[in-house]
């Protein structure tokens, strides 16, 4: 399927793109789920981990390149159920050309271990291509999620777009495209 008409541009900007998203969500200990999130960006890494250009975690005021390091800070978070239980954390990256080029794949983590309850969510967005081969994508998952405890998701074709775009650009973007069908 060609799927290049449900991506929205502004320039050389993807504003918004379609792909296959992966929303897992747990309510579990803080020890379950710092070994299933571990595991869980470590498969995704494998796999992708080279695409990521740029990363945030939830106390950055901006986007920064991705390096060697990048990861380290979300491992040890899931090493130390003291954070994994009193802290709000968040991190999300992507494989854009620029820091507000969102591309997939993309993977981001929320940590809320201080609320009752607590409640942790992996997310993943991967390239629409993949939805190609379901078969693959299935495995990826399964493989990704085998140590998540995992309370409910899902997982199907979404238009991937991150918050900091700005909705009124996409909105234009999605208006202007529809006027030219």
């Amino acid at each position: 399927m060609d799927w290049s008409s449900f991506t929205l541009t502004d320039g050389d900007r993807t504003l918004a793109s379609p792909c296959v998203e992966i929303v897992a969500i747990s309510y579990g200990s803080a020890a379950a789920n710092g070994k299933g999130l571990d595991h869980g960006l470590r498969v995704f890494a494998k796999r992708f981990g080279k695409q990521l250009k740029f990363y945030r975690t939830g106390d950055m005021k901006a986007f920064r390149p991705v390096d060697a390091k990048t990861l380290a800070g979300p491992y040890s978070w899931f090493a130390s159920e003291k954070i994994l239980t009193t802290k709000m954390l968040g991190f999300f990256a992507h494989s854009g050309g620029a820091k507000t080029d969102f591309q997939t794949p993309s993977v981001q983590l929320t940590l809320w271990g201080f609320d009752d309850p607590p409640f942790y969510i992996f997310r993943m967005a991967l390239p629409i291509e993949l939805a190609e081969d379901p078969d693959k994508v299935v495995a990826f998952v399964q493989d990704a999620l085998a140590e998540f405890p995992l309370d409910n998701g899902f997982c199907g074709h979404a238009l991937f777009y991150h918050p900091a775009t700005d909705g009124a650009r996409i909105w234009r973007s999605y208006t202007v495209h529809e006027r030219c069908r």
